[in-house]
């Protein structure tokens, strides 16, 4: 296995930009090239003197003489014979980055003075190069030549502007470095942001982790990326998943046994690990899933919770820490969020647990309403489904049902569980029930929005009911949707003072009482459900009245 080192980059060749040999054959000045034994090219153009001069043995000899002095000090010129000057510039990104101490090779510029014909070594040069002395002294008269002045001003002035070249593309170098990080750096926002704005405890964990991988996917661009949860019940409907992206065929059968043989292989990885060949990490087959593997675990604190893995990226790069850093942060978002869901359903099914309790409890005070709140809420929900509302709708609906018949906590035993018909004041303090009950919870923040239920649940579309006399469409729609329920299971269930009603009676009673006593919408969707569910409950309750 091994980690993908930074690699540092070679300090790039010094070189002269197009800029600089411009502005030299506007100056009539030459450009050379020169390395450290004394060999020399022009690199702009030049004459026939020019091209003796650097091609000679005299000016390759004065070069290794003064190559130190070219070296250290850029810009200074350096006479190497009467006529003949040379200064170093300073070209390219690092500027003369002294690696090793004398480099092997300059840029520099070759000022020709008025004197240079007169010199012994001009006519060396001519000698050397087969040159007719007289026609090359007047083309070297011709030439721009310049005073000793005048070339420390013009090697100086080259030598700034190479330098101030250099460090222009040095910075651009730098700002593209600075753009492309920047751009991975968006890159890995936009993608936490997206899955920030879709980590909503109460979406669907399957789609949270697929939408999330779907986009990991397509940002970092492998050949397949899984995302795989161990067995843990705590998880529902995802445990024991592997989620799979891919390009190309590939086994989830293989996906799977990957995913298990990773968790097993590396159970205590705490960080992410990138293997740059599939050999290194000794499973059978793993060569047929990839080459060049990113492995992140995502732990709780009690141990792994799952692995993302991935293979190979499309364009042919190898995984980088880049990509390791980008997976890394979702695989930790997605555990947090999987943390938090855990959390949410243990909270919601203790939740849910207390209503149970609390509701039975307060059914057992008369064992002949035994289960009537659960089979209120089970029926209101099947109603509110029937009539189209929306999951949470129906969810709030369900709990308020549970506990619409609280108040009666307040309500004497001996009242609650009379055989026979009750008096005009014992019926007068069942009646405070639904005020009782709403004020118990009204004061329970999660619990507002399941106030009208309770309040409202025994008032009827006539106005003739209790506890404010309320109307047709002033009735919350809790409250109808419960009151319907409710009446539904009275008529269907054992009272002290009668036996239970078959269900076509009861449903027969319900659409009599459409329009007066309920909802007319909502009682003609009430006899169009399947009331399996609602037998089922009630065999179950009459069980458990049994065996108590």
């Amino acid at each position: 296995m091994s980690q993908p080192a930074v690699q540092l980059a070679s300090p790039p060749e010094a070189t002269l930009s197009p800029e600089v040999f411009r502005r030299a054959e506007a100056l009539g000045v030459t450009l050379l090239r020169l390395r450290d034994g004394g060999e020399a090219r022009a690199l702009t153009a030049s004459g026939r003197v020019v091209e003796a001069i650097v091609a000679s043995s005299l000016f390759s000899g004065a070069l290794r003489r003064e190559w130190s002095s070219l070296t250290a000090a850029p810009g200074t010129v350096r006479e190497l014979w009467p006529g003949v000057r040379v200064a170093s510039l300073r070209p390219g990104p690092g500027r003369l980055a002294v690696h090793p101490p004398v480099p092997k090779k300059l840029y520099a510029v070759l000022l020709l003075g008025p004197e240079l014909t007169e010199s012994e070594q001009f006519h060396g040069v001519c000698g050397e190069a087969g040159l007719d002395r007289g026609a090359a002294a007047a083309e070297a008269q011709g030439d721009s030549t310049v005073s000793a002045g005048e070339a420390h001003r013009l090697a100086l002035t080259l030598s700034w502007m190479c330098e101030d070249d250099g460090n222009l593309h040095r910075r651009g170098g730098e700002l593209q470095g600075l753009s492309l990080e920047l751009a991975d750096t968006y890159e890995e926002l936009s993608l936490l942001y997206k899955l920030a704005s879709s980590l909503r405890v109460k979406a669907s964990p399957e789609t949270v982790l697929r939408d999330a991988c779907e986009e990991l996917h397509q940002v970092i661009g492998f050949r397949w990326l899984a995302l795989s949860l161990v067995n843990d019940p705590r998880l529902n409907d995802v445990s024991g998943q592997t989620i799979c992206l891919h390009v190309g065929d590939f086994d989830p059968d293989e996906m799977d046994a990957a995913a298990d043989a990773l968790m097993q292989r590396y159970p205590d990885l705490h960080s992410p690990m990138i293997v740059d060949r599939a050999g290194e990490i000794a499973l059978p087959g793993v060569e047929s899933l990839g080459q060049n593997f990113l492995i992140i675990p995502m732990r709780l604190d009690d141990g792994v919770l799952g692995v993302m893995f991935g293979a190979d990226r499309l364009d042919g790069d190898l995984i980088s820490s880049v990509d390791a850093k980008l997976c890394e942060s979702l695989a930790g978002s997605l555990t947090i969020y999987l943390e938090n869901h855990m959390l949410y359903d243990d909270a919601h099914s203790m939740f849910l647990g207390t209503l149970h309790a609390l509701t039975a409890a307060i059914d057992a005070k008369d064992s002949y309403t035994h289960g009537h709140s659960e089979r209120v809420a089970l029926l209101a929900r099947m109603l509110a489904e029937q009539v189209g509302l929306g999951h949470q709708v129906c969810e709030r609906v369900y709990l308020s049902g549970l506990v619409h018949d609280v108040g009666k906590i307040g309500v004497p035993e001996a009242v609650l569980c009379k055989p026979g018909r009750l008096t005009a004041d014992e019926f007068g303090l069942i009646k405070l029930h639904p005020q009782i009950g709403a004020n118990i919870i009204r004061d329970i923040r999660q619990m507002e929005d399941l106030v009208p239920g309770v309040l409202y649940h025994h008032e009827k579309y006539d106005g003739g009911g209790y506890p404010t006399g309320r109307a047709a469409e002033e009735i919350p729609l809790f409250g109808r949707l419960i009151g319907l329920a409710d009446a539904f299971d009275a008529m269907s269930s054992d009272r002290t003072y009668r036996k239970a009603m078959k269900l076509e009676d009861v449903l027969a009673e319900v659409t009599r009482c459409a329009g007066t006593q309920f909802d007319p919408e909502l009682a003609a969707a009430f006899v169009q459900m399947d009331f399996a569910p609602f037998d089922r409950l009630i065999r179950k309750h009459e069980r458990m009245r049994r065996a108590a």
